[in-house]
């Protein structure tokens, strides 16, 4: 149960990218100058970048605190060789959601157990309100990203000895960084990292040295 309930989380995670990322196949911008579209062509002038912070001479105000969000959509531009159109940018928040839902099954299942881990994963997964910020190209989704990734590294430091805990103290840190620049709603989820952080509100030692127990 162990290695079987990580597997269907992944492979129903991955069928969800897959459906929606074929679902949105032909989807177009709203209209000319939105935020999308101001993205995109930024993203797709990365070649011209000296350093990447000049996204912003493309994308203006509109690449303000959405830096990583940026980067990543020029990475999946060029998987895809599609530089102009709002097809890569709905992929990219397509993956990040269904990359959300594994790291909450995992997040979950390390501080409760597995059989909690799998009702937050259905239950996020299930929830209408990524799907509408993937459609509108947003990038909240990747700020819940970092935010988990960061609460996973720190669960992971806390079981660790105390040498090896430091670094992952670090990479707890650089994705919390991260969260900062993937949105400017990531301000709203500072509280949920600082909770995260609480001694009070830590997972049981079991939980953490168990990780995804049986249910």
């Amino acid at each position: 149960m162990e290695l079987a309930a990580p597997v269907l989380v992944v492979v129903v995670a991955s069928a969800s990218a897959a459906a929606m990322a074929w679902a949105i196949r032909s989807i177009t911008f709203e209209s000319t100058g939105t935020d999308g579209a101001l993205q995109v062509q930024a993203a797709a002038q990365a070649g011209r970048w000296r350093w990447p912070s000049q996204m912003h001479d493309y994308a203006k105000e509109k690449a303000r605190m959405k830096d990583m969000g940026i980067l990543l959509l020029v990475i999946v531009q060029r998987l895809l060789r599609d530089r102009e159109t709002f097809y890569p940018l709905g992929v990219t928040g397509a993956m990040v959601h269904s990359a959300n839902a594994v790291l909450v099954f995992l997040v979950a299942s390390a501080y409760w157990s597995t059989g909690v881990g799998l009702i937050l994963f259905g239950m996020y997964l299930a929830c209408l309100w990524p799907y509408m910020i993937v459609l509108q190209g947003g990038y909240q989704g990747l700020s819940v990203t970092c935010l988990l990734v960061s609460v996973g590294f720190a669960q992971i430091a806390e079981s660790a000895g105390t040498g090896a805990s430091i670094g992952w103290y670090l990479a707890s840190g650089a994705a919390f960084g991260a969260m900062i620049f993937s949105s400017a709603s990531s301000r709203k989820l500072m509280p949920l990292a600082l909770a995260a952080r609480n001694p009070s509100r830590s997972p049981p030692a079991k939980a953490r040295m168990t990780g995804c127990s049986g249910i």
